[in-house]
């Protein structure tokens, strides 16, 4: 799926570092595994003979540190790390490339690609493993930045930013691959009142719950996010808008049968605006669709759901 939501950064804590090593040498494969899966580091190590199958490991799986040899048969180290670059960061997944030429040409070459650092061969193990943790810290530390700049405070869902990244990455694979896609655009009823009757302490909880609520109600692969305020949406990945008027007229019930923020039933309800895009939309396009949906809603008397063919 094209949605990524922000990674827990707890996650990095507590899981052991996962390094992938590159090498068609079976014997340096061995050695580097050595030193890596013992402490300081008890890195959790996969190997790849080749750049091909690495690079299909990387593109399914996270790694900490990608520690990858440059000449190498099947792909080159340098060809591995371009195609690398196209989806990963430098700072998402540092790169350390092992040489055995002392060229400072190729060098340059390797860091204008995007590599993080370089090793000659042999190696000497203390300095690889000094640079492959220092490569793993500063990995990690830019996950958890990046996931506060992702995600919502109060309600730890991903922020209207990463929300919109996700709906961009969706619409352009639906249109890629011809496939359906459908917008819900949510918005607590009334929610001034909750705030002006019980305090804003109420509303934070009201909202926290509402997130909760929703997200107890969507797969795996669909995204929530809080775009502001009172404001939530979901990405339906591959549900036509018949489909996803079903979905979202279950979650406005569930809402108004449900207790939030320790208020009766039935005193917290919300309007969702529904629609459908074939693919190839655009998202301002989508995303003014659902809110004129939505407009609909509050205007028919809220507590409601309406799509373009509701």
């Amino acid at each position: 799926m094209a949605i990524n939501l922000p990674t827990d950064p707890a996650a990095d804590e507590a899981r052991f570092p996962r390094v992938l090593i590159v090498d068609d040498n079976a014997a340096i494969r061995t050695k580097l595994k050595g030193l890596l899966t013992v402490p300081p580091l008890s890195a959790i190590v996969m190997e790849a003979e080749n750049g091909v199958v690495a690079l299909k490991m990387v593109m399914g799986e996270m790694f900490d540190c990608v520690i990858c040899d440059v000449e190498m048969p099947v792909m080159h180290g340098l060809a591995f790390l371009r195609a690398v670059r196209t989806q990963r960061s430098r700072l998402e997944l540092p790169v350390l490339l092992l040489t055995a030429k002392d060229s400072v040409a190729e060098r340059v070459q390797g860091f204008n690609l995007g590599a993080s650092d370089f090793l000659g061969k042999p190696f000497e193990p203390m300095e690889l493993l000094a640079r492959v943790e220092t490569h793993v810290s500063l990995a990690q530390m830019h996950r958890k930045l990046q996931h506060a700049a992702d995600t919502d405070w109060l309600t730890s869902l991903p922020n209207r930013g990463a929300f919109m990244r996700a709906l961009t990455g969706e619409l352009s694979r639906a249109a890629r691959l011809k496939k359906q896609t459908s917008l819900l655009l949510m918005d607590v009823d009334h929610f001034k009142k909750v705030n002006d009757t019980h305090g804003h302490p109420i509303g934070d909880l009201v909202l926290q719950d509402i997130g909760r609520a929703i997200k107890a109600n969507q797969r795996p692969y669909d995204m929530l996010g809080r775009l502001g305020g009172e404001e939530f949406a979901v990405i339906l990945p591959e549900v036509g808008e018949l489909d996803a008027l079903i979905v979202a007229e279950r979650l406005r019930s569930s809402i108004a049968r449900a207790a939030l923020g320790g208020l009766a039933i039935g005193d917290v309800t919300i309007s969702i605006g529904v629609v459908g895009d074939e693919g190839g939309g655009t998202l301002d396009d989508i995303y003014k669709r659902a809110d004129e949906r939505l407009y609909d809603a509050k205007k028919l008397g809220r507590n409601r759901v309406v799509g373009s063919r509701s």
